[in-house]
């Protein structure tokens, strides 16, 4: 029986971008991703959410389902963003769910969350997030390495948070600058990352969207600068992106395993 992994893109890439990458949208990315992650007999299902596209309960559901990253915000009111937060509430725990920067914010938004502007300004470059107790079981449990440290680097971009948790999730990460770095619900087999392993997989796509940030305006020169020189050190891209790997295809019994509590 053939393993399909529906990965749901959230966010066509500018032009400039697709040219220097080769990639359409953050599904090559992943793929990508969870290739050099040791993905052997997957099938990955591209979704364009901003199309309305989402796996169907009527057919087959897959093992999991990515929702990717996105220039916009989780908590306006586009057709495509409304339409997204109902498809996820229909999965209601019949598939792993796994969100990445947009999607952690859209899934938080979709199960009773509330996402904003960030306060301290935006998060870009590569980062270093502390595990929480339960964070560090996570990702201890999802690791074939024995992640046995305090707290996790990943490539980050964004300008909004998560700013209130989802009712039964549990807080994995956070950082001086974004308290809700990472959460899951165990009930419903979700696990979020505010942040991109996906982008550790070809750094390229990174600089190219730093580059298309700051030609638009979106980003400033300091915040740039720190970024591009960020990105030199070492982050966790490939190790995480194993653990959300080994989540898609086995989140049930990774949280039977484990006895977590939601964060007050």
């Amino acid at each position: 029986m053939t393993t399909h992994i529906a990965i749901v893109d959230c966010q066509p890439l500018p032009a400039a971008v697709q040219q220097r990458t080769g990639y359409k949208g953050f599904f090559e990315a992943f793929t990508r991703l969870f290739e050099l992650a040791g993905a052997k007999g997957v099938v990955f299902d591209r979704y364009n959410a901003f199309l309305g596209e989402f796996p169907s309960l009527e057919d087959s559901i897959p093992c999991a389902i990515v929702v990717s990253g996105s220039f916009s915000s989780a908590y306006t009111d586009e057709d495509w963003i409304l339409t997204l937060k109902n498809n996820l509430r229909s999965i209601h725990g019949k598939a792993p769910v796994i969100g990445i920067c947009f999607g952690h914010q859209i899934v938080a938004e979709a199960l009773g969350g509330k996402c904003g502007p960030m306060a301290r300004g935006p998060e870009v470059g590569c980062v270093s997030a502390q595990l929480t107790a339960p964070g560090r079981r996570i990702f201890q449990s999802l690791s074939d390495q024995t992640l046995n440290r305090d707290n996790i680097r990943l490539v980050y971009f964004h300008f909004d948070e998560v700013k209130i948790l989802p009712p039964g999730a549990v807080l994995l990460a956070s950082s001086e600058s974004c308290p809700v770095e990472a959460f899951c619900v165990p009930n419903e087999h979700i696990l979020c990352l505010q942040g991109h392993p996906e982008f550790g997989s070809n750094l390229e796509l990174m600089r190219a969207l730093l580059d298309s940030s700051l030609e638009n305006g979106k980003l400033c020169c300091e915040d740039y600068q720190k970024a591009v020189t960020s990105l030199e050190l070492p982050a966790d891209s490939l190790e995480i992106g194993a653990s959300l790997l080994r989540f898609a295809l086995s989140a049930s019994t990774i949280f039977e395993s484990l006895s977590l509590h939601a964060s007050p």
